[in-house]
């Protein structure tokens, strides 16, 4: 897997050099990987096997990371389904009846996902949690948290891009905001920590905050 995008240095935020791996973080880096090779296997239609086998990687990526989950499962095997019905309404030969139909199957695969959604995010939390980390790595726990359900989001709605930076509030106390290379987590007191992947390892990743900011920095 490429080294993507949203992998910065660590230096870049001033923070120390230990090492934890984040299976919330090395899940995100699978599901950038998988969106962005959409991205380009969705712009011709006969490419369907290929999308089946990311589809297939995908899931089996979270296997090796997390065990088997029936649910992230479905939510991968729903989605692709969405993915070649929306491919199918692109034919401008499609007859109204069946395009009628494809829409109305579109819908419920659309209801499911969002359904699935709840689960899989606690699975990721749970794995997330169990890391063993100091009470001053709070946050980076709370950053991988919150990328990582942003990211099953995405997934479930089936988004490839995004027109703004996304946020999440998780246990009422804070907030996620995805920038892309960063992310901003803003604490109870109103502070705010950028927080961003670190590679360790191909297709494993940390999260490191950086120091504190005053809101108004963002």
């Amino acid at each position: 897997m490429k080294k993507l995008a949203s992998v910065v240095f660590l230096a870049l935020l001033g923070c120390g050099t230990a090492r934890v791996m984040s299976p919330a973080a090395t899940f995100l880096l699978s599901v950038d990987h998988y969106r962005a090779q959409l991205r380009d296997l969705e712009k011709k239609p006969d490419r369907w096997p290929e999308r089946q086998e990311l589809a297939q990687w995908l899931k089996g990526q979270y296997l090796v990371r997390f065990g088997r989950s029936a649910e992230f499962e479905q939510l991968v095997d729903l989605d692709a389904k969405k993915r070649e019905l929306l491919i199918a309404l692109r034919d401008s030969q499609l007859a109204a009846e069946r395009a009628a139909e494809i829409k109305t199957e579109i819908a419920r695969i659309t209801t499911e996902l969002e359904n699935l959604k709840r689960p899989v995010v606690a699975q990721l939390e749970a794995a997330e949690l169990r890391v063993p980390r100091e009470p001053s790595q709070a946050l980076e726990a709370i950053a991988a948290i919150g990328l990582a359900a942003m990211s099953v989001e995405a997934l479930a709605s089936g988004t490839l891009s995004r027109a703004a930076p996304p946020t999440i509030n998780l246990a009422g106390k804070y907030s996620v905001t995805d920038y892309g290379p960063f992310a901003a987590v803003k604490t109870p007191d109103g502070q705010i920590h950028r927080c961003a992947l670190v590679l360790l390892d191909e297709g494993v990743a940390g999260v490191r905050c950086g120091k504190r900011c005053q809101a108004s920095n963002y």
